[in-house]
């Protein structure tokens, strides 16, 4: 035990002791600083740094833009059966329109819009409602029909405050 102990002792003295730890020492430094660098760009580009918080005089002050909800007509919910009997479909609907007087049009057309929403959700089956793609397809297709419906009003977009679908298979 002692020899491997001298053996030991020959080729690591106090001397390649110090300069092993100063060569170890640098990359984790380096590694150390690179990570917590990466955090910190992270934390400022993605806009959780104090440094490009707005101030408590933005919130204040701040106003809504020009137009900002003037163009939603929100429908009221709209419960229906799907395909399959054993599950529903509701959800709540605010259409974008071009121009904001026509939102008297749509009131005189809202029992229309509505049956043209029931007719089409209860033809739908619950595996064509699932995920974005679902959404998506649903959101087009009726606001394909609310534009026929509506015709010399445009709409633009619809929004789905609430969408909820109960008893999927």
């Amino acid at each position: 035990m002692a020899e491997a102990d001298t053996a030991f002792a020959v080729y690591f003295n106090d001397e390649t002791k110090k300069e092993a730890s100063k060569v170890s020492l640098l990359p984790t430094v380096f590694g150390i600083f690179t990570i917590l660098m990466g955090i910190a760009c992270g934390f400022y580009y993605t806009g959780f740094s104090p440094l490009n918080a707005p101030s408590i005089e933005t919130f204040k002050t701040a106003k809504a833009p020009v137009g900002f909800n003037q163009n939603l007509y929100s429908i009221s919910e709209i419960t229906a059966n799907l395909n399959d009997e054993k599950s529903f479909i509701s959800l709540r609907a605010d259409l974008e329109l071009a121009n904001p007087n026509d939102k008297k049009n749509i009131a005189a057309a809202e029992s229309l819009l509505r049956d043209s929403f029931i007719t089409y959700l209860r033809e739908l089956s619950p595996s064509e409602t699932i995920g974005a793609a679902g959404t998506y397809a649903l959101k087009e297709d009726m606001l394909m029909r609310a534009n026929k419906i509506l015709f010399p009003t445009a709409v633009t977009d619809i929004l789905f405050p609430k969408l909820e679908v109960k008893g999927r298979p």
